[in-house]
């Protein structure tokens, strides 16, 4: 619990001990600014009173509880008190739904973009069909003969390309540092717990209609690792580092108290959080850096001193826990907001030594037109810490988000709040169908008892019981029987008609069709596009209540994470001008219409010879088993891994028969090839020898004079070639060119 409460840039608060008047007059200033606060927080709670009422009847709805008063009205009665969990199932379903939808196992409901890309994007996109035209222009110069306006209009367009390229990487190093700080802020939503958190604020949200949450809150997280010493080598130390981490945590709505004058948390001037705790809790609080250890110390001495809240007590009577309220509890409260000039100096000359007091008294100044906003914890008119807002933006760390907002003020309306009236009818119908069907399963039986009486003297109805007729009994017609019996009239199938037409109501007050509980009802279909239709038709309101979420807590989370990345960080290499985009009700709202489009394109584009070649496989594959809602990396194999496994494989697989008889049937061919040839060699061979035989010559000199005939063939085909060069450009009236032409 410690570390949860601790904030960044906050200064020591350690009171001194006063030795003289003008010491003490500081330190009950101190004291009166906490007073004033605290005045402030119990009117906030005051102003709260009415919308806490209203929770509890959520709360006593949810868990099928009547109240006190109507509890005890139809127990007096003999009145039936069932109690329908219609509210309970539809708050259920849609905080099923919402959690499975943002808070995915294999995916993130947000993500972080490059601010500058699209517009660098733009700009590349001007640069390239410049330079496209720019060519073409300088083409047509050069074709035109004027080669010097040519190469001046190239050089131009090598500038450009060059800016170009620059623009590139721009757009690559703005993109990989989105990258970067995106991975960055996901590890550290995972260190805190992040989704589990988010879970208990959806579980508020649906049930009282106002989730929230806090953060980035700053936790010095220490850090283990193994060194080797500087003075041994080869000998390695635990060392522990100091690293602090941002958190968010989720906020109980019964202990949030902003300014109620406010419509929206944006609009609120301060916001007050009661924290309710133990000693146990006081003496972990004093270990946070930060906190002043002597105050917490007196208030373990004095114990608590102000009254518990009394929802405490009946949320244990309405779920059932316990009648008693909690015992022994200090009640902490964390300041969020603005403080006038005087009240910032008495809390930080309070917080110096004596011996800075009167220096820094003169040097304390606050501008009324700075927005500066400070943190302060306090218990029973003590400081237990007084700091700035960790964030230099100053945005207030609660994000507030609502199921169905309220146009009065910050707190929304939930599941139970809107299906109210519908509960209350089914209710009323069930409880009288079954006090209509106890008093018509069977007669009412009147007996007159002067008439008769039982034999064993015991007025009740049994099977085969024996009656005796009295002397007083009257006989003759007109004389009333000793037995009468009336039958009260069912009204079972009228009652049903009711329970049935105020359960549509609360499926349309409450926004949650069976379609969307995964029972068709009346809307059966025989098609897969149908029903895809109907879910699609179903989904329209969970948009709205995602889109809430996003805009609300999704997207303001991010932001600050990002703020306190850019400011705190000590990695440069994820920093750059981004922006936060919140993708839950445009991702993962439609994931099954997206695994089927998914499908189709992956069987019908995939393969297909033109589009084949534009598709990613790899991307392709790994969003159809996101879509899914299945981790990628236990299914699909890196880049490397694939690759070897083509290797292995191609050196493991056996050749094809078909290619082995394609690559004999080739070395036949070439055999053949080669056989031929030599065949016609030793026929030119033979043919020789017997020319020369006829000859009365030898083989070498009748070789000698082939070769002298075809160098004479190749010398008068060369002669003749130039002749007619000669002969095409000599002037017509000219003479021949003798020779071979005349």
């Amino acid at each position: 619990m410690a570390g949860t409460y601790s904030t960044a840039r906050v200064e020591e608060y350690e009171p001194p001990v006063p030795d003289d008047e003008a010491e003490r007059k500081i330190l009950d200033a101190a004291q009166n600014v906490v007073t004033a606060l605290s005045i402030q927080a119990d009117d906030q709670v005051s102003k709260k009173g009415q919308i806490d009422d209203r929770w509890k009847e959520d709360t006593r709805q949810f868990y099928g509880r009547y109240d006190q008063t109507t509890e005890q009205s139809l127990k007096d009665n003999k009145k039936s008190r069932l109690f329908v969990g219609k509210t309970r199932a539809k708050t259920n379903t849609w905080e099923a739904r919402l959690s499975d939808l943002l808070y995915p196992t294999d995916d993130r409901n947000w993500g972080i973009l490059p601010t500058p890309v699209p517009r660098l994007v733009k700009e590349a996109q001007v640069s390239v069909d410049q330079i496209a035209q720019m060519t073409l222009q300088a083409n047509a110069a050069v074709q035109g003969g004027n080669e010097e306006q040519g190469l001046a209009i190239a050089t131009d367009a090598q500038a450009l390309a060059n800016d170009l390229s620059k623009q590139r990487a721009e757009i690559a190093e703005a993109r990989k540092r989105s990258e970067a700080m995106q991975t960055e802020i996901d590890d550290q939503f995972r260190e805190c717990l992040d989704a589990e958190q988010s879970r208990l604020s959806i579980h508020d949200l649906v049930t009282v209609g106002t989730g929230i949450k806090k953060g980035p809150v700053t936790k010095n997280k220490v850090r283990r690792s193994w060194e080797e010493g500087a003075d041994s080598a080869g000998v390695f130390q635990l060392t522990h580092h100091d690293d602090p981490r941002p958190q968010s945590m989720r906020v109980d709505p019964w202990a949030f108290f902003p300014d109620m004058s406010a419509r929206t948390i944006e609009e609120a001037e301060f916001t007050y959080q009661r924290h309710l705790m133990a000693r146990k809790g006081l003496k972990k609080l004093a270990k946070v850096g930060g906190f002043n250890s002597n105050a917490i110390r007196r208030l373990l001495e004095t114990g608590p001193r102000d009254k518990m809240p009394d929802f405490v007590a009946d949320l244990r009577e309405i779920t059932g826990s316990g009648d008693g309220a909690l015992e022994d509890r200090y009640i902490v409260w964390e300041y969020h907001g603005p403080l006038e000039e005087n009240q910032v100096r008495d809390l930080m000359l309070a917080s110096l030594p004596m011996e800075k007091q009167e220096s820094m008294a003169e040097a304390i100044k606050v501008d009324p037109l700075d927005d500066t906003q400070f943190i302060i914890w306090f218990c029973n008119d003590e400081v237990l810490s007084f700091g700035l807002h960790p964030l230099e933006s100053g945005e207030s760390l609660y994000s507030v988000a609502n199921f169905e907002r309220d146009p009065a003020h910050i707190f929304g309306r939930g599941v139970p709040s809107l299906m109210r009236d519908s509960q209350a009818a089914i209710n009323g119908a069930w409880r009288m169908m079954m006090d209509n069907g106890g008093l018509s399963s069977g007669p009412q039986i009147v007996i007159d008892q002067k008439g008769i009486e039982p034999v064993n003297g015991v007025w009740e109805l049994q099977p085969r019981k024996l009656w005796y007729r009295t002397p007083q009994a009257m006989t003759g017609p007109g004389v009333p029987r000793p037995f009468e019996m009336f039958h009260v009239e069912s009204r079972q199938n009228e009652l049903a008609n009711i329970i049935t037409f105020a359960d549509g109501f609360a499926d349309e007050e409450a926004s949650m069709p069976l379609i969307a509980e995964g029972e068709s009802g009346a809307n059966v279909t025989q098609t897969f596009q149908g029903m895809a239709m109907l879910m699609n038709a179903a989904n329209v309101v969970f948009r709205r209540v995602v889109k809430n979420w996003d805009d609300q807590m999704i997207t303001p989370t991010v932001r600050r994470f990002y703020d306190w990345n850019m400011q705190f960080n000590k990695r440069q290499d994820i920093k750059g001008d981004m922006t936060i985009d919140a993708r839950g009700s445009s991702v993962l709202l439609v994931r099954d219409i997206q695994a089927q489009n998914l499908m189709t394109i992956a069987t019908t584009f995939a393969g297909h010879p033109v589009f084949g070649a534009w598709t990613k496989e790899r991307e392709l594959y790994e969003r159809l088993i996101k879509a899914n809602q299945l981790s990628p990396d236990e299914i699909i194999k890196t880049v490397d891994q694939h690759t070897e496994d083509m290797k292995a494989t191609a050196e493991n697989t056996p050749p094809d028969p078909e290619q082995i008889k394609a690559e004999v049937q080739l070395k036949t061919t070439q055999i053949k090839a080669d056989a031929d040839t030599q065949v016609a060699s030793m026929n030119h061979q033979t043919a020789m020898i017997t020319l020369a035989t006829k000859h009365n010559m030898k083989l070498d000199e009748l070789k000698n004079k082939l070769d002298l005939a075809d160098i004479n063939t190749g010398s008068k085909e060369r002669i003749f070639a130039a002749e007619v060069a000669v002969e095409k450009d000599k002037p017509p009236d000219a003479k021949g060119s003798g020779g071979y032409l005349s």
